[in-house]
């Protein structure tokens, strides 16, 4: 089931990272659907309604991935893919809901 999963997730970024956007989704989505606990391809999911400018469906992913305990959020302030989330106003307070002074994994 893990060389299932890291395949579908390698699969999934390399889908992502030539902005093959439909595949890519579908994808995550495959994954998402086996471990519906884990907060890595609900990110991932985020970053591709960002690059969409989808940013109702953009922030409901992101605050899912946190919820679901994603790790390494500093991604969420960081990634490329998420800019266009990151420049709504809305970005603030989820940013301050989801990742308060402390929390962020380092």
């Amino acid at each position: 089931l893990d060389r299932a999963y890291d395949r579908y997730m390698k699969d999934a970024k390399k889908y992502l990272q030539s902005f093959d956007l439909n595949d890519a989704e579908l994808a995550f989505r495959k994954i998402t659907a086996v471990h519906p606990n884990d907060g890595e391809p609900l990110f991932y999911l985020a970053c591709i309604a960002s690059l969409r400018e989808e940013k109702e469906e953009g922030f409901s992913l992101l605050k899912q991935a946190v919820e679901k305990g994603l790790k390494g959020r500093e991604r969420i302030l960081s990634a490329d893919q998420l800019a266009y989330l990151r420049i709504q106003p809305e970005f603030e307070s989820l940013q301050q809901n989801l990742l308060p002074p402390g929390i962020i994994d380092k």
